[in-house]
């Protein structure tokens, strides 16, 4: 009698661990699902419009450091290009907002509205070769771009 009651302990047990691994299999399948769906930059996710009020802003704002193209200069890093790309790559639009709105311009964060940052992010996106999109895509609601992914690469 014990015998059993110890192998019936131990299916359970082993019943329990293999739901529980076939839950966090699934999730980790659903997770990866989501990420090939996920929005990239490679969608046109900005307007024209919004990056030639973004250059705007860039001349007034940022030229001054990262250069008129945004490729850097002595005292600034690029902030298009490759070398954007290269240290963005796989991170979320989001993340790179979110900097740009508690680092930029230095020492005075903030003084650009948050859909001023929105079109500097797409003058930048434009110099970078992301194609644009239209007005239904664009990065007009903040809460929309959170997530979308960079990447240097066009995926497939």
């Amino acid at each position: 009698m014990r015998a059993s009651f110890f192998i019936a302990k131990c299916n359970i047990y082993t019943l329990s661990l293999a739901c529980l691994a076939m839950a966090a299999i699934c999730a980790s399948v659903e997770c990866i699902a989501a990420q090939d769906e996920a929005r990239t930059v490679w969608d046109g996710i900005y307007t024209v419009e919004q990056a030639e009020r973004g250059q705007e802003l860039v001349d007034e704002h940022c030229a001054i450091c990262h250069g008129i193209n945004l490729r850097g200069s002595q005292g600034a890093p690029a902030i298009a290009g490759l070398e954007l790309l290269f240290l963005w790559d796989g991170r979320t639009l989001g993340e790179l907002l979110e900097t740009m709105r508690t680092t930029m311009p230095p020492g005075q964060t903030g003084v650009l509205a948050d859909k001023e940052y929105a079109d500097v992010l797409a003058t930048m996106l434009q110099g970078s070769g992301f194609p644009s999109g239209n007005e239904a895509e664009s990065m007009a609601n903040l809460e929309e771009i959170e997530y979308v992914i960079i990447r240097r690469e066009k995926p497939e």
